[in-house]
Formats: structure tokens, C-alpha cells, sequence
């Protein structure tokens, strides 16, 4: 009975990768659009800041997106707009959707926005128009369009791992490689960039891939260090190096306090990371510290 049970579970997870199918989409600068509505950008953009100085609940953040899309729907020039949205469907994705269709289809929507947003910068843009894709032609991004860059690349990274089982990551397994060349990009410009933002994807990136993909514990703990030591005080550095990186080295005592550092800062001073993630962050550090004994069996 075990048996039949265990292969049932495997044969739901191909057949639900299938349903998945592969990661892709239509890039987002094909959906790039005219001004559709009337509207200040300014004072949309203020609305938005506001609202994200209290998005404490998944009805807060869609509120938040919608403003976003908003501003972006009155000027699809505005790169805080466009960038704004698929910032906030990435965090809808990771933080608040249930189920991996309704993750895959917020993932699908900020990856959108966030093409966009980099097709606004015109070299981009001509490489793009030429059928080159993001992991091709970022080599043409700048500094300015790191915020867009550093979603995408989560985006992607957090759908092939959300989204997908083994299976389906095997079917997909070419996405870590491509992601790469946008994170090598991204260290090009800026390796200090996002208080430790590149660090803290180097260190994940090299903790979460097996051996055989790049997978490396030792880059990932001087990773580690690194964006701490940039980032003191930035929340998910604590969060992801308890879930991924102490767990994976069976290290209560680091998993602990890790979690311990992340509840004790305030989500309103926590750097490059905004309160919407703080927030959410600092809650989920208190539940997983009240399941340690789950995660240490």
C-alpha cells in the first residue's frame, strides 16, 4: 500500500508538470501598450507608496498591484510603474498565492512587467526587437535597471522551484543556466547593489542547485557572510540562510538564531527591503521557529 501510495505521489507530480508544461511566456514587450487610461502618474505612485508603508495582508498587496497597474496602464513609459507592478505580482506569488497554477500565473505576470520595464531602455530594446531574449541582451542593462533585473531573476528562479517538482524541474532544467547570465550581469554593475542583494542570490543560488548544476556550500557560506555584512539588517538574509542553508547543513543552533535575528528587527528599518516583505518575513520566522523540531527530524 505504501508503495502504490508513494508512486501515486510521483506519478501526480510528472502529470501536474506536464499540466505545468514549460516554463515560458509571451516576453512582455509584446504587450507593451499605449497609454489606455487617463491618469496622474505622480499621484498614483504616491498612492502606491503609501499603501506599501501598511501592506501587511494579501488584500493590501493586491490593492497595491492594482495601483501599480494603474500608473503603468496612464504611462507605460514610467519604469516605477511598470517595475512597481511586477515587483508586487512576485511577491503576490511568493508570499500569497495558494497553489502552484495560481503562483505560475502571478510569476508569469510580474516576469511580464518586469520585461517591460527593462524594454524601456533603448539598447535593450534593440536587441530585444532583433528576437534576442532577457538572459541574451542584458548585457545592454544599466544600473537603473537593476530593480527590474533582480525581480526577473527571482521570478524565474522562484517559479522553477515553486511551480515545478523534480520532474518538472528536470523538464526545465536549462533555466538555472539562463538565469545566471543575468545575475553574472547584475555583479558586472553592481556586486554591492540591494544592501547585499547579489550576495544574498549567489549564496542561494550556489545553496539550492545539487553539485551537478553548480550547487557549491562553500561559495554559499562566503555568499552568505557577504551580504550580511552589507545587509544587517535585511530580513529575508536571515530567513533564507535558516531555510535553506542551515537546514540543508543540519544546523539547529544557526537555524535558531538566524530566525531569532530576523524577528528581532523592525520591518521598517530593514534597508533595500521594503515593509510589505519585512513584515510578511518577520511572521514566517515566527512560525518556522515554532516548528524547528519539522524541519530537524
Amino acid at each position: 500500500m505504501k508503495v502504490f501510495k508513494f508512486s501515486a505521489a510521483i506519478l501526480s507530480g510528472i502529470l501536474l508538470s506536464f499540466t505545468l508544461g514549460c516554463l515560458a511566456w509571451d516576453p512582455g514587450w509584446k504587450l507593451a501598450q499605449e497609454p489606455a487610461v487617463k491618469g496622474d502618474v505622480k499621484a498614483l505612485l504616491e498612492k502606491a507608496k503609501k499603501i506599501e508603508n501598511e501592506a501587511d495582508t494579501k488584500e493590501k498587496v493586491r490593492q497595491l498591484i492594482t495601483t501599480y497597474e494603474d500608473a503603468y496602464r496612464a504611462d507605460p513609459q514610467n519604469l516605477d510603474a511598470a517595475v512597481g507592478a511586477g515587483r508586487y505580482y512576485f511577491f503576490m506569488a511568493y508570499a500569497y498565492s495558494d497553489g502552484k497554477e495560481e503562483k505560475k500565473t502571478n510569476y508569469v505576470k510580474a516576469l511580464q512587467f518586469l520585461e517591460r520595464a527593462m524594454y524601456l531602455n533603448p539598447e535593450f530594446k534593440a536587441l530585444a526587437d532583433k528576437g534576442e531574449n532577457v538572459w541574451e541582451a542584458c548585457h545592454a542593462l544599466k544600473n537603473t535597471d537593476m530593480r527590474a533585473m533582480y525581480t526577473w531573476y527571482l521570478s524565474v528562479g522562484n517559479c522553477w522551484n515553486d511551480c515545478y517538482c523534480l520532474a518538472g524541474r528536470l523538464l526545465n532544467m536549462y533555466w538555472p543556466g539562463r538565469t545566471k547570465k543575468v545575475l553574472d550581469r547584475m555583479t558586472e554593475i553592481d556586486p554591492d547593489w540591494g544592501s547585499g542583494s547579489i550576495y544574498f542570490s549567489w549564496a542561494s543560488y550556489y545553496c539550492l542547485l545539487p553539485g551537478i548544476l553548480g550547487g557549491d556550500m562553500k561559495k554559499s557560506e562566503e555568499n552568505w557572510d557577504k551580504a550580511l555584512e552589507l545587509g544587517p539588517h535585511m530580513i529575508n538574509f536571515y530567513m533564507a540562510r535558516a531555510t535553506y542553508y542551515h537546514v540543508k547543513r543540519k544546523d539547529r543552533k544557526g537555524f535558531v538564531d538566524d530566525l531569532h535575528m530576523a524577528i528581532a528587527i523592525d520591518p521598517r528599518k530593514t534597508e533595500f527591503l521594503t515593509y510589505p516583505w519585512g513584515i510578511w518575513y518577520q511572521g514566517k520566522a515566527k512560525q518556522m521557529l515554532a516548528d524547528t523540531d519539522n524541519y530537524f527530524k
